[in-house]
Parts: C-alpha cells; structure tokens; sequence
C-alpha cells in the first residue's frame, strides 16, 4: 500500500533560491514538452520521451538528465490525467497544459534521505536540507520503503511530499472484529 507523507523543509535563503531556480527551468521543460504532446498527440511516457528527450536536452544543457527525464513523465501523466477525464476529443486539437514553477518531480536518482536531511538534486549540484514532520509523518518514514515525491511550494514554504510503499499489515483471522463508521451526524456507530 502507498501513503504520502507531506514534509516540510527547512532551508536557508540560498536553498530557497537555488530549488526556485530549478523548479522555474524545471516549469520551462515541462512546457516545451507539452510542445511536443499536443502537435504529436502522444502522452505514451517512452514515445514522448523518444519525441522530446534531444531537442529538449539541446535547449535546456543545464538541466540534468534524470530531471528531463522527470519532466518528460510529468507531462504524460498530465495528459493521461486529461485523456481519461474525458479532456481530449478525437477530431479536436489536443489543448494545451500550462506548467508553473511550484511543483518538481523527484525521482530515486535525484533525493536521498540522509538521517534527518533530505540530499536534492538543484541546478548547481546537490544539497543537503533539514526537514520537519509530525509523528505521522515520522511514522511513515519509519516503515516505509521511499518511492517517487513531489518537492511543491505553497506561500512560500517548500513541502517534499513524498510517495512511500507501506508494507500490508497480516490480516487478523481470529478473535472479534469490530467496524466504526465515523459520520456527520454520529461521532462513532460501531457495528457490535
């Protein structure tokens, strides 16, 4: 089972500027390769890849390759979102996505968790930033296996929403079981 836990960052004003310069080029790659989704019609992740990857990467050196790659992902999954959302016609033009600089798609080649600091990948090289979390949060982390997260920014604070692979507890097969069902109107109604 997959849970997300939000966590938020703890950075000085230099880690502030270098994530918003990488989240501002991160927003202009997503962009050119929505370039190249509505002309081609293509939200396949491995075609548009193969569309966009070298033009991209030609235009936008500085990016990391891993990143461009995550860009790239990032697009097809918007587009898979609108096409299964009933968002494109057939005999119609493929609208465009608009793509801002608040939200980065990590991937296990650009973070790591180094105790109490995530390690992310920014344009000038690698930094090391602290972090906060609940004990949910905490939690999580202590029995999750880390996946995929999203670095996003909301009122200016810097969140790292990371996807975790929690693993199944055992079913129990003996003794009772007991169902709650929280509603509106009653606090608890159990089943017993």
């Amino acid at each position: 089972m997959e849970r997300t836990a939000s966590i938020k960052l703890v950075l000085t004003s230099e880690q502030t500027q270098r994530l918003s310069s990488l989240a501002k080029m991160f927003s202009d790659v997503c962009n050119m390769v929505v370039s190249f989704a509505v002309e081609h019609r293509c939200w396949n992740r491995v075609a548009l890849h193969h569309l966009a990857y070298y033009p991209v990467r030609e235009k936008f050196p500085a990016l990391g390759s891993q990143m461009i790659c995550n860009a790239i992902k990032r697009v097809a999954d918007g587009y898979k979102t609108l096409n299964s959302n009933k968002g494109i016609a057939k005999n119609k033009p493929v609208k465009s996505l608009l793509f801002t600089p608040k939200a980065i798609h990590f991937d296990k080649r650009t973070y790591s968790i180094k105790g109490d600091n995530f390690s992310l990948y920014t344009l000038d090289g690698r930094i090391h930033v602290g972090f906060v979390c609940g004990e949910h949060q905490t939690d999580l982390l202590r029995i999750g296996e880390p996946k995929e997260a999203e670095l996003i920014v909301r009122k200016g604070k810097w969140f790292f929403n990371l996807v975790l692979d929690i693993p199944n507890v055992p079913v129990k097969t003996e003794g009772g079981v007991l169902g709650v069902d929280v509603g509106e109107n009653n606090l608890a109604a159990t089943s017993s």
